[in-house]
This record gives C-alpha cells, sequence and structure tokens, in this order.
C-alpha cells in the first residue's frame, strides 16, 4: 500500500497528464498483481523504481476546487485528467466520514450511480476500482481514486434505468458474440479504421453514436440466469477472445483484467439470491461494454482453434514475473497473469482456458507496450507502435 500511494501522490503533486495518470494507475494495479501472485518486497521495490522512481515532481498547477455533494456529478464525462484529482479528495472526504455499513452503502451509491459509464477510458477506471477492492477494500484513498477516474471518464451508451425496457433474452453470450461477428450492420462501421478511427476511444464513440440501438438489441439476447452463471459466461468469453485472436491484441486483454474487477465491484451488491437486481444490471452493463471492445477491436472469430503452443508450468509463468530480474515488465502483462491464475481457482472447470491464456501471452514475450496488437480481427491488424507512435506513454 505505500508504494501505491506513492503513486498516486506522484500523479497529484503535479504531473498531471493522461500518460501520468496512465503510469499511476498502472502502476498501483500492477504492484496489487505481483504481491498477489507473492513477488518478493525487493521485486515490488524495483518494479515502483522502474516506473515511477524517475518521475519528475513539480509543483501542482491546480487551484483548490469544491466539490459538494450536490455539484460532483458535474464532473460527470469531463474527460479531464486534472478533474481526477479534485473528485479524488471529495470522495476520500466523503468516506472518511462514515464506516462500516454506513460506508459501504455510500460506496454502493457511487457504482450504482457511474455504472452506466464504466467502459469509459477502455474500462480503466473500472479496474483500477474493481482492483483496488479485491486487495484494499479500506483504503479510501485507492478508492477515492477509483471512483474519481470513473466519474471524469464516465462515457454512458444506453441506460437501463427504465427496467421496463430490459428483458432477458434466451441466448448465451457467447452466441450473441459469434452473431455479431457476422453481424453487417457492423461492416464497415470504422471504415479504413486504422486511418479514420485509429485510437480505440474514436471507435467506441462511433458506436455510440450510430449503433447504440443495434447494441441494446443485442444485450436484451442475453438470458439473465443466476449471478454466478452469468459472471462465468463473461469471464470465458473475454478470456477467449483475447486466447483466440492471438494472446496479443491490446484492449481484448483489458477485457480480462475488467472482468476481475466487475466481480470485486458486484460483491458490494446483496448476495443474499441467487437473482439480484442491483448485480444483474451491473452485469449487463458491463456485458454492453465487452461487447463493444469486441466489436472495437473487428469481432475475432471466436470458433477457431486455440493456439498450438507448449503450455508453460504455472510456476514458470509465475517465476517469470516476479523474478527480480525479470524482463517483464508491462503493467499490463503482470495483471493479465495474475487475472488468469486467479479465474483458474475460482472457475476450475475453465482452469486450462485461462492456465493457456497466461502463457500465450507470455509466449507472445509481451516485454512492453510495443509488442502489443490492436484491431486483432479486422483485415489490416495494426502494432501498438503505429496507432499511438513511438514515443507514447502506455495506455
Amino acid at each position: 500500500q505505500r508504494l501505491q500511494h506513492l503513486c498516486i501522490f506522484t500523479f497529484h503533486s503535479g504531473c498531471l497528464s493522461g500518460s501520468a495518470l496512465s503510469k499511476e494507475t498502472h502502476t498501483i494495479n500492477a504492484l496489487a498483481a505481483l504481491n498477489n501472485l507473492n513477488a518478493s518486497a525487493k521485486r515490488l521495490e524495483s518494479y515502483f523504481e522502474k516506473e515511477l522512481g524517475e518521475t519528475e515532481v513539480v509543483e501542482s498547477p491546480l487551484e483548490n476546487k469544491q466539490i459538494t455533494t450536490r455539484s460532483w456529478e458535474d464532473f460527470l464525462g469531463t474527460l479531464r485528467f486534472e478533474d481526477v484529482v479534485y473528485l479524488s479528495y471529495y470522495f476520500v472526504e466523503q468516506l472518511e466520514k462514515l464506516g462500516g455499513d454506513e460506508r459501504m452503502d455510500k460506496l454502493r451509491q457511487y457504482v450504482l450511480r457511474l455504472m452506466a459509464g464504466l467502459g469509459g477510458a477502455a474500462f480503466h477506471g473500472t479496474i483500477l476500482l474493481g482492483w483496488v477492492l479485491q486487495d484494499s477494500p479500506t483504503d479510501n484513498l485507492l478508492i477515492g481514486e477509483g471512483l474519481a477516474y470513473m466519474t471524469a471518464f464516465y462515457e454512458p451508451i444506453i441506460s437501463l434505468e427504465d427496467n421496463s425496457s430490459r428483458v432477458s433474452g434466451t441466448r448465451a453470450f457467447k452466441d450473441i458474440l459469434v452473431s455479431i461477428q457476422k453481424e453487417r450492420r457492423f461492416v464497415g462501421a470504422f471504415g479504413n479504421w486504422h486511418k479514420a478511427y485509429p485510437v480505440f476511444q474514436q471507435r467506441y464513440g462511433q458506436l455510440k453514436e450510430n449503433y447504440a440501438d443495434v447494441l441494446q438489441e443485442y444485450l436484451f439476447q442475453w438470458k439473465i440466469s443466476s449471478v454466478q452463471e452469468m459472471i462465468e459466461e463473461l469471464v470465458v468469453c473475454a478470456a477467449s477472445a483475447f486466447l483466440l485472436s492471438g494472446a496479443n491484441d491490446f484492449f481484448l486483454l483489458h477485457g480480462i483484467t475488467s472482468c476481475l474487477a466487475a466481480i470485486e465491484i458486484t460483491k458490494l451488491f446483496p448476495r443474499t439470491e441467487e437473482y439480484n437486481e442491483e448485480t444483474i444490471i451491473f452485469l449487463q452493463y458491463y456485458g454492453l461494454f465487452l461487447m463493444v471492445a469486441y466489436i472495437c477491436e473487428g469481432s475475432p472469430d471466436l470458433l477457431v482453434p486455440a493456439p498450438k503452443q507448449e503450455i508453460l508450468p504455472w510456476a514458470t509463468i509465475v517465476d517469470q514475473v516476479t523474478g527480480i530480474d525479470s524482463e517483464y515488465n508491462d503493467a499490463h502483462l503482470i495483471k493479465l497473469v495474475w487475472a488468469c491464475k486467479h479465474f483458474t481457482e475460482e472457475f476450475p472447470s475453465h482452469s486450462e482456458l485461462f492456465h493457456q491464456t497466461a502463457s500465450a501471452a507470455l509466449h507472445n514475450q509481451l516485454f512492453t507496450p510495443w509488442c502489443f496488437k490492436i484491431g486483432a480481427g479486422f483485415d489490416h491488424v495494426a502494432t501498438f507502435e503505429e496507432i499511438y507512435g513511438p514515443q507514447t506513454a502506455r495506455l
């Protein structure tokens, strides 16, 4: 937690940019993943130094901006990095006032207000909050940062508040993705994508503006079953999409790490019965955004065989990323390994899928974000560097 807090202080102290916020949040989550994988204290310190140890901290240019219980919603979807700082102060203050059940109830209320836009910024706010809840559920500083990120980058596509408009379909989530892969209405949605809509958020915006009704149509085909069954469907589909498309698509990887976050967030809601209205709505929103990520990456084929590669033993995979001299220092890969290891234990009937996914990602030698691909399902698959340039900080 000490190193995670230092990440926040570094960002809040004046490094107010998209790359600074990105590095802060990714480092926080990667430290948690390494800790969960039983990395040594030396490895944790070394990783922090590699990521943020040389960051130049300057005096913050921000003036104090007062946010109240009435005004915090004015910051929904501002897409301004500095607003994450203001909002973080607000959320921490609100949570610090409360304890026990009152604090949990307030946190749940915030999530209910924010869940319609949880896919904003490619899930990054959601990932931060969910991963923090898994490891540091009482740490208001870390939780406040997650809520702040979700608020400033709140980007809803449809609303499920009107219960009369929500229906339970009859189809499995994977079957819906297979249909989407063949959906003619999405053909040409992004044109020559790597030139017309090269950035993920541009493709996201195109779907939001022009295909919301089609997305809702597919979402309502999903069968509402028990919470556990719906969660399992989402996790299996996220891992399958990443693995079957080559285990190197940058944004499909975020589907896996965001699944872990979504599961942890659902634990805020009552689990007294298999069917809980709040949890179901949250999972529907999350399922919607998983569909969006899948489409934004070109709807890769989910009916192809898995790559034929040697599957490394789990002990080898873990040692590769936790070793003090490890070359695997990209936060995305570290988080992926922990997520797959965790899912192997949580969903044992699919343990082979998660094991193979982690091994395949490692096999691709994803030392840095530049090794990732973007648009795995398109005819033209781009390199990370082609889209974001050689000097771009990781996303």
